[in-house]
């Protein structure tokens, strides 16, 4: 049974909304602070969340390293370019458990699939180099605006 694509089309900008907006005002880097005061949420609480991120991901896939970036900062002490570092293997995993599954499940478009993968290696590859050249802040106030700008379109074409 396939999830109704109508209901995830109206849950999806609120996502992104939520998540850009986590990013942006999200916790602050104070790895010193972080640490003392960091309380662990329980393991199945964490289990859950990133079963959902990895639902959602598989499932849609758009802005999901800004929803899973937005969740580290909250349950982990580590600093963005870890966080990055971590969202990148999650999400690799995630996509290419979907691609299993959309192999033996769904028709695929290898043309746009393939052209999709080259940009993900080059970004898998250009992206860390380019982090640690830049502004944390910058690149938090960026993506979170852009899935803010993602959010208000999916919006507009949902409702």
């Amino acid at each position: 049974m396939a999830f109704p694509a109508k209901i995830f089309e109206r849950v999806v900008p609120i996502l992104l909304m939520i998540s850009g907006f986590l990013f942006i005002f999200g916790k602050k880097e104070n790895k010193k602070e972080t640490v003392e005061n960091h309380k662990e949420l329980p393991w199945f609480l964490v289990a859950i969340i990133m079963i959902l991120m990895g639902c959602y991901t598989g499932y849609f896939g758009g802005a999901n390293g800004v929803i899973v970036l937005a969740a580290l900062q909250y349950m982990t002490t580590e600093d963005f370019l870890t966080n990055n570092a971590i969202k990148n293997v999650i999400c690799g995993c995630d996509n290419l458990i979907a691609f299993v599954v959309f192999v033996f499940r769904a028709p695929i478009y290898w043309e746009q699939g393939i052209i999709l993968a080259i940009g993900m290696l080059i970004g898998g590859y250009l992206g860390p180099k380019m982090l640690r050249h830049a502004s944390v802040q910058i690149i938090k106030i960026v993506v979170g605006s852009l899935a803010f700008i993602q959010a208000i379109y999916f919006f507009i074409t949902a409702y």
